[in-house]
């Protein structure tokens, strides 16, 4: 008989289904409280199961809830950020609720069409009661990702027969900032920030490109340091930016010792002090490129001082170049 009945731990009565048909071996110890006759019902539907993936060549269909913590569950490990991920998962919950995975496409179309009603997801309301701001298609598209990527992982691991993932259409996004600062205007920012940190903060982050995380990381480095290291940047690859001389008194602040948002805080105080509130410091990689491209450096050089994963990303910079070459020919008369 493959249902047997055992006493666990705390001498109660619990039931163990336990058999192997067409080579697979199938345990699984039912929970407190389940009697002989539902045990029995178990091992009927796990039959069932194994007869319809072997003989028939059918998948079990799991629900699209459970494909995404499983998607959650082997795959977050291997990723830096790991709470946003769950987070927009969280986010998709009443979507996927009852769902079977090849609803998938279902779910993101009433996804979308809830987080795009007049003011954003009504679920998503501020402290003060009042529902959210609208939600930008990349906050939409991070969400939906999630249902892209559980959907090409389950067929990935042979969950499912088709890769679903193909027909969840993203939502186009137009979220390229055109905000660059001259030298002189990263100066007066610097020069208004709250505290020396922020100040050094502003002003390596402009002159080496450095992203706020990558900046954030960092540990000791000396003044007559030639190079700044960063072990891990975004792309995953190591890399070394070179210090300028503009810089070096300001590298005795590293280590900052900030937390990303007190880093962000000061931030916010400085540009408000200088009148750019328009300003954010992402923006100060983006004017790196700039000043470089003004001086004459080419593209690629840029792309590997930046550390831009391909030469595509580095290319949004071209116009930039162009209107230095157009400066320069305007020179002639």
């Amino acid at each position: 008989m493959a249902v047997r009945a055992y006493k666990d731990a705390k001498g109660r009565t619990r039931f163990l289904c336990e058999f192997q048909q067409k080579g697979e071996r199938v345990l699984r110890r039912c929970p407190p409280g389940v009697g002989r006759a539902e045990a029995q019902e178990l091992e009927t539907t796990l039959r069932r199961e194994i007869f319809a993936a072997v003989d028939l060549g059918k998948l079990p269909e799991i629900s699209l809830e459970e494909a995404i913590l499983r998607w959650l569950r082997d795959t977050l490990s291997h990723k830096k950020d790991q709470k946003k991920p769950q987070q927009n998962a969280l986010l998709l919950a009443p979507f996927v609720a009852g769902k079977s995975l090849r609803q998938v496409t279902d779910a993101a179309r009433e996804a979308i069409h809830s987080w795009t009603l007049s003011r954003g997801n009504t679920n998503e309301s501020s402290a003060s009661g009042k529902p959210s701001k609208r939600l930008s298609p990349a906050t939409l598209n991070r969400r939906l990702c999630v249902l892209k990527a559980a959907a090409k992982h389950a067929w990935k691991q042979g969950w499912i027969e088709d890769n679903l993932s193909g027909r969840i259409t993203l939502l186009p996004e137009h979220n390229k900032r055109e905000v660059y600062l001259t030298s002189a205007q990263v100066r007066a920012l610097s020069n208004s920030a709250p505290t020396a940190a922020c100040r050094a903060a502003i002003l390596i982050a402009s002159y080496t490109g450095l992203r706020a995380s990558e900046l954030l990381a960092l540990s000791t480095v000396t003044r007559t340091s030639t190079f700044i290291s960063v072990p891990i940047s975004k792309t995953g690859k190591p890399r070394n930016v070179p210090v300028i001389s503009l810089l070096r008194p300001y590298l005795g602040e590293l280590p900052l010792e900030l937390s990303y948002w007190q880093l962000h805080k000061q931030f916010c105080a400085a540009r408000a002090k200088a009148k750019m509130p328009h300003v954010r410091f992402h923006d100060l990689r983006h004017s790196t490129a700039s000043m470089l491209v003004n001086a004459g450096v080419d593209l690629f050089t840029i792309g590997a001082i930046l550390g831009h994963a391909g030469p595509q990303t580095t290319a949004r910079y071209a116009h930039l170049s162009q209107q230095t070459l157009k400066r320069a020919m305007g020179k002639l008369r």
